[in-house]
């Protein structure tokens, strides 16, 4: 079964409880996540996000200010996609 598969069955609780034990790098039951553990988990919720959260909702997102000078530079340019 590859990550897409259990992605799949992912359901937005345990996504909260995943993205939760990321943000304080420890399960829900206290014991620490190991570094493995930590990129495996990150991968994971950037591939669901990808998936299932709108833009402004997902880790990491920054609005943009209105009226600032990288908004106004940026404005005509189209989204650029970085390959993962």
């Amino acid at each position: 079964m590859n990550i897409k598969q259990v992605l799949s069955q992912l359901t937005p609780n345990l996504y909260y409880a995943l993205r939760q034990s990321l943000e304080l790098s420890k399960w829900p039951d206290g014991r620490d996540l190991m570094p493995e553990q930590k990129e495996i988990v990150l991968e994971a919720l950037i591939i669901y996000e990808h998936d299932h959260i709108p833009v402004t909702k997902r880790m990491g997102y920054i609005p943009q200010q209105c009226g600032s000078k990288s908004s106004k530079q940026h404005a005509s340019t189209p989204d650029t996609i970085y390959p993962v």
